[in-house]
Order: structure tokens, then sequence, then C-alpha cells
């Protein structure tokens, strides 16, 4: 029997072919890249349909499996969009012909079965929406979630604010946030946030409105923004115990949970509201929902929804239509005031649809959601340079900056970047050689303690130790510095370029360096490793994106150590969930997370599926102080180039 990775990673797969034609089934499978999950369920399709042999009834569905996939939510069946979406390659590079063949059957009621018109009370496995720009298909499941929640949506549009117990006016709260005693502070030196229009304005946005998106880039102040409308809202009567905070990564959650304590720590003279909110934690959206794994359900739905006065989602542009209208339905519009906040220029929902980016318009265009909106455009963080960049790859075009080496990338400085031309497989492999021996094995600064150096430290300590006393967290603290100092982005994760490779070669780089070989031959860990959560183990509070550091105490006691807010916890290796190493990460795994330094790998080939504008700007933004991009021009050139565009059907107007 297939396991499950065999069956969606098998290369070659092998499924009866339905066609009566083996090569034209080889065919399409390759022109479309269907798994072996995919093939079996176009088999079942094409024979529920009693049309086993009508070869365009198999293609336009190999062509919506293909959509789907790559994060759309139907079939796009106008003759110009057809060209540039869904397309296979070679003979099916150009489904115009096989779309008028499939558009004749419906027309003839052929695939009656099969396929259900929007307007029809019937459940078929397809549904087919007619439009005056032309047709869309869908699997039921995507037109089922996309229609019932832009009708959530609509339904909070429609909604006056309720009433609060606020005495005054919410127009006099924004004001009182900045006085000098009251006011968020950041940095190190717990510098004042400043009274910024755009601030102002999406705090006045969030409290006028029972819907409010906010978006904003990196540095904008979306993290204070959410903490300022906290404290305005519990000033207003909103009561902490009816507040939920969520975000759609377990890592993100926490960065929220983090964010959240350490800015109202800053205030120098706290609000009895505002010390009332410190005991806020945020949670995954299936936590909060509280998923059932068995039955693939969620506790709280439409039937049974929320208890709550206030929402506020982070990173939103991360969630998907599906969970974002399961999660949307647990909520009454009458009851619970909505806020979303994210970055519409980010990567979209790894799953299929772009719900954030979706709502909001276009510059100078209106929308139903114009009156809800607020866009964060200051930066606040100091230096340019990044901002810039990431601006200009956010339009589509690239600095004239000259390309550098790679040991002169090396030696840039706070808030820069640098592009290095991508050479030979050999090239990159010095590369990383080079970049490893900088950030572990050099001094990073004078007077400062190698990485070895630290794990030398933590060696002659007992794990107790390390959690426990003043000097031990204080080196964990400098352990994690090093860890959340640096970090490798690829798009890819097989070949030199991909993480998994790239990781591999740094352990042995590590083991080098360290002179300690894996001590568990099964995980490739020992000290100094850091590994990557993979999966959500909610009993152990471990979530899908955590960052742990492999360490061995003095007693020969291997755990894996992680940060929990000011704290750290640690389990034993072999007593985690799936996980593999960190130096390196894909940029989609990388959202909700900002590390000092990034190395931006970008594969070798220019038609590369998941290049770019959006990836490539949200690995950019992932870097606070330095970001070195590595890659040929021509695979650069062809990432600003493609500007995603997640295809829904839904109108808002």
């Amino acid at each position: 029997m297939l396991s499950a990775e065999e069956i969606t990673e098998s290369p070659h797969p092998e499924v009866p072919d339905p066609l009566g034609n083996p090569e034209l089934w080889t065919r399409l499978a390759e022109a479309f890249e269907l798994s072996l999950l995919d093939q079996m369920l176009l088999r079942d399709l094409v024979q529920y349909a009693g049309h086993s042999r009508d070869r365009a009834l198999a293609v336009i569905l190999a062509a919506l499996l293909r959509t789907t996939r790559d994060g759309h939510l139907c079939l796009d069946l106008a003759a110009k969009a057809v060209l540039s979406q869904g397309a296979g390659q070679g003979e099916f590079a150009d489904l115009r012909p096989w779309v008028q063949q499939f558009m004749a059957g419906v027309d003839q009621e052929r695939y009656g079965e099969l396929v259900a018109r929007s307007n029809a009370n019937l459940y078929r496995p397809l549904v087919w929406v007619q439009r005056p720009q032309g047709p869309l298909l869908y699997f039921h499941k995507y037109h089922f979630h996309a229609r019932r929640l832009q009708h959530r949506l609509r339904e909070y549009l429609a909604v006056a604010l309720p009433p609060t117990g606020q005495d005054g006016s919410p127009d006099d709260l924004p004001a009182s946030l900045y006085r000098p005693e009251e006011v968020l502070r950041v940095g190190s030196d717990l510098h004042p946030i400043a009274r910024d229009a755009g601030q102002i304005r999406a705090l006045e946005v969030a409290l006028g409105s029972q819907l409010a998106l906010i978006s904003g880039g990196p540095g904008t102040g979306k993290t204070s923004l959410m903490v300022n409308l906290l404290r305005a809202l519990a000033r207003m009567g909103v009561q902490p115990a009816s507040i939920i905070l969520g975000a759609p990564t377990g890592r993100a959650a926490q960065r929220m949970t983090e964010a959240v304590g350490t800015l109202l720590d800053s205030i120098r003279q706290p609000a009895p509201q505002d010390r009332s909110l410190k005991g806020l934690t945020a949670q995954t959206l299936h936590t909060i929902l509280r998923y059932r794994p068995r039955t693939n359900e969620f506790h709280f739905n439409r039937r049974r929804p929320l208890s709550a006065q206030l929402v506020v989602l982070d990173e939103t542009s991360m969630v998907d239509v599906v969970l974002m209208d399961q999660f949307l339905q647990a909520l009454d519009p009458k009851e619970t005031r909505l806020v979303m906040l994210g970055d519409k220029d980010q990567l979209p929902a790894v799953e299929a649809g772009a719900v954030f980016t979706e709502m909001k318009p276009a510059r100078g265009q209106g929308g139903v959601f114009a009156a809800h909106l607020a866009t964060l455009e200051t930066v606040f963080r100091s230096g340019t340079r990044l901002a810039c960049l990431a601006q200009e790859v956010n339009a589509g075009s690239w600095p004239a900056d000259p390309p550098q080496t790679f040991d002169e990338a090396l030696a840039v400085q706070h808030d820069d970047w640098s592009w290095v031309p991508a050479d030979s497989v050999e090239h990159w492999g010095r590369c990383l050689t080079r970049w490893t021996r900088r950030w572990y094995q050099e001094h990073w600064a004078p007077g400062s303690a190698a990485y070895g150096d630290l794990l030398a430290r933590a060696g002659g300590c007992t794990s107790a130790d390390l959690l426990n006393t003043p000097p031990g967290i204080e080196l964990l603290e400098r352990l994690f510095a090093v860890l959340e100092g640096v970090r490798i982005l690829t798009l890819v994760r097989k070949g030199p370029y991909g993480c998994e490779e790239i990781n591999a070669n740094m352990v042995g780089h590590l083991a080098r360096i360290t002179e300690r070989a894996p001590a568990d031959s099964s995980s490739g860990l020992f000290a100094g490793v850091p590994v990557l959560i993979t999966r959500n183990d909610h009993s152990r509070q471990l979530y899908n994106g955590d960052v742990g550091l492999c360490l061995e105490d003095r007693d020969g006691l291997r755990q894996v150590y992680f940060r929990r807010g000011r704290d750290f916890t640690a389990w034993p290796a072999d007593m985690l969930p799936p996980f593999e190493g960190a130096f390196a990460m894909t940029v989609h795994k990388s959202q909700g997370s900002e590390y000092g330094r990034v190395l931006l790998v970008l594969p070798d080939d220019p038609a590369q599926r998941l290049l770019s504008r959006e990836i490539l700007y949200t690995g950019i933004t992932r870097a606070r102080q330095q970001v070195l991009v590595y890659g040929p021009r021509d695979v650069l050139d062809a990432a600003l180039a493609r500007r995603i565009k997640r295809i829904s059907g839904l109108q808002w107007g």
C-alpha cells in the first residue's frame, strides 16, 4: 500500500487510464503536473460523469485541479483569461479549443451529473457561474465557501455599531493615548511612538466601524496600532475577557502575544484599563475555533458562535478563503467587532484565495470596504534603504545599484542590501561556506562571543541552570539572538538552492566548526542545530513555524529550547512533533517572522512557477537590518515581472 507521502509526491504515478489512451493520459498528467491524488480524483470525476472517453472534460478538470493548487478559487473560461490561468504545457498550453468543446457539452447538458449552474438548487461536484465577461468553473467546495464568506462580510457592512460603556466620545480617545505618561514606547531606549496622521486615521476607522481592515508594510506600526486600539476599546467598556486575538500560525500568534505584553509594559503610567489587558494571549484560528481533527470540524460555528465583543486577526493575508469563511461563520456581526490586520502586498495564503488583498481596492478606487479600510504608509524603522528596496520591488523594478561579490555583500552594514549574481553550483557552495563561517564561527562584533563559544558555555550548564537562573537565561538570549539575527530564505525546497539541501550543508559546516558529530543519526541533531516545527502539537504548545535550538547540557541531556516571551521552555528531541532544520526555510514558512539579516536565495530557473513580485517582497521584508539577494538576473527579472492575481469570482463592487 502507498503511504500518504508516496501518493502526493510520487514522480511516476500509475492510475488506471479513463481515456482509453495511455499516452494522452500520461501527457495530460505531466503537462498539468498532477499528483497521484489529483489523477485519482480526475479519473473518478470523469467516470462519475459517464464520459470516460471525453478528452475535453478531462483536460478542463486537469486545468481546474492545477488552478486551485496555484491558489485560484476557480477556472476562468473567458478566451483571454484561459491563456494565462490554468494552462498546462506543450499541447495543453492553449486551452481554448478544449474550452470550446467543454462549453458545448455544458450547453447540451451533457454533464448534468457533474456540473450544476450556480442558480440551480442542486449539489454537484462542480459549479458553473455564468457572467457577461465569461463563465467560471468551480469545485463545489470553493464556490460554497466563497459565496458564504461574501454574504457574511456584507452582513458586517450592514451593521451599525453597538452601544459601548464609554461616557465620552471615541473621537477623544486617540489623543489621550499619546500623552507622555501613557504613550507606548519602543526599542531598547523606549522611545515614544510618533503621533502619526495615518495611525490616527486607522484608529478612527477601527473605533467607528464594526469591521475594520488595516493594511501596512513592515515598520509601519501595525503592532503598536493594534495595542492602542485594544487600549481605546478597553476605555470604551470592552472587557478583556471578551477580546479574542488570533493569527493563522502558532508563531504569528506567539509574536502577537509577546508584542502586546512588551508594549503594555512600556507605558510609564498605565491606566487601569491598560493593566487589565496584560493577560491577553493570542491563539491560532484553529485553536480559537476548537478544531476537531477526527471529524475535520470546528466546535464553534454559525450555530454555536464565539462569545466576544472584539476579535483582532493578525497576518490576515495568510488566511485562505475556506478558513476565513469558517472563522467568520463563528462570529455574530451584530455582537462582535472584527479588526483584520495584514500586508496586502505579501504572499497570499498557501491554500486557495486571497481574501485580504481582494477586499482592499486599488489606489484611487472606491469599493464597498473603502470606509472600513486604513492603509499605514509611514515607515518608522530607522534607516530607509530596505524600505526603499521593498517599495521598488512592489512596483516591479530593481534599483540600479551595481552587483557585488559575496564578500562585499557580507561587509554591508545596517539598513542596506546587496545583490550577488549567481555563478555555478560550486560558487554557491563556497558562498554558503563563507556565510556559515561569518555568522556561526567568527565574532559578530568586537568583544562578542562566537556561536561555538556560546554553545560550549551552554554545555557546561545543566538544563535547570539554563531555564531558571539569570546567567542561564542570558546565555539562551544570546544564543537565540544569533539564530534570530540571520536566516537563509529560499523559494524552493529541493535542489542546491532549496532549503533542504542548504540545511544539510549547514549542519555539516557546523559539525566541523564545533568539532561535533550528529549524536542522533536519524535526526541529525546535535548542539547548535536549530529546528523548525512542521506540525502543531497543542499538548506541548509547539506549533507549525516555531523555531527551537538543540543544546546538550553537562549531564548529556539533549533538549530543544524554545522562546516563550521573556522565558524559555525545553523538550527532549525525541518528544518533538515533526520538524526539520531551520538554518534555511522557504519564504512561505517565514511569514509572520523577522530576522536581522536575510540571505534570499533564488532558484536558477526563470520559468519557476513560484517566482513572483510578492515572494521577493515578502522575503526582503523579513529583514530588519540587511538583505543579501543571491541569484541570476534573469530570474530576478522574471520574479519582478509577475504579479500574483488570484481569481476568485467575488464581486465586491
